[in-house]
């Protein structure tokens, strides 16, 4: 299902809103993404893309992240304007 742009696309040092998580993600990933601060409506910014797929770097409120693209593609966002 498409839902267009996704955290794993957002460029270096572009911020973006969280939308919505991807409706296969198992509930526990849900819960777990929400406890970090990965809430619907929380400004998400990427701080480093790394090369070759390596894990990349995410800053939600003042905490920063790193996630795999793996998890990262099932997270939706809304370009922020």
């Amino acid at each position: 299902m498409e839902q267009g742009l996704n955290l794993w696309a957002l460029a270096e040092k572009q911020i973006a809103i969280l939308k919505s998580f991807c409706p296969s993600i198992a509930e526990h990933h849900r819960q777990r993404f929400a406890e970090l601060g990965f809430r619907e409506g929380e400004p998400v910014k990427c701080i480093q893309r790394t090369p070759l797929g390596a894990p990349r770097i995410f800053e939600v409120g003042s905490t920063v992240y790193s996630l795999s693209k793996e998890d990262a593609i099932r997270i939706f966002l809304l370009p922020q304007t």
